[in-house]
């Protein structure tokens, strides 16, 4: 197993509830399950979500299920239980030969009728010193575009769309 990005305690009491790891919400991966006493499970998901992870609890221990406060489950198709090669948001198909670290690509789906089909993904060309990018494609009857954006350029038009949206949604009233 590989080193996880977080720390919990390990006191040996029985586990009475279960939080599910989930390392991006964008692909929804499912990517393993630690088992808590009623004592560190609070503790326990602060430390996952300090870890850029989301921590969903559950007290409902499967029957037959007894494990220990602090014990961790990797799936091994999850992103915490693949190897360091790759980044953990990586679908970790055919890296070497693309070349290049990608995520699996999520639609942009408003539950509408659109004009184009629009889809995001990260992207990390294979060599260490590079940095991901975010790739959003638009695709429509007559062909489609990508446009690759830096985290920073991201981070900013995030920014820009909220302050736009909030304006829409204020010329409404």
């Amino acid at each position: 197993m590989r080193d996880l990005p977080f720390r919990l305690a390990d006191c040996g009491a029985s586990a009475v509830g279960r939080i599910e790891i989930y390392s991006d919400l964008l692909t929804e991966s499912l990517d393993g399950v630690a088992y808590v006493c009623r004592t560190h499970s609070e503790a326990a998901a602060r430390a996952i979500t300090a870890a850029g992870l989301t921590a969903s609890m559950s007290w409902d221990l499967p029957p037959g299920v007894a494990r220990i406060c602090g014990h961790v489950h990797l799936f091994p198709t999850g992103m915490l239980g693949a190897d360091d090669r790759h980044p953990r948001w990586c679908d970790r198909r055919d890296c070497a030969q693309r070349g290049e670290h990608r995520s699996r690509s999520s639609e942009i789906n408003t539950s509408r009728p659109e004009a184009y089909l629009v889809t995001v993904a990260l992207v990390q060309a294979g060599h260490a010193a590079a940095e991901p990018v975010v790739v959003l494609s638009a695709t429509d009857d007559t062909g489609g575009a990508q446009v690759a954006l830096s985290i920073g350029q991201v981070r900013a038009l995030r920014y820009r769309l909220g302050k736009s949206l909030d304006a829409a949604g204020r010329s409404r009233r």
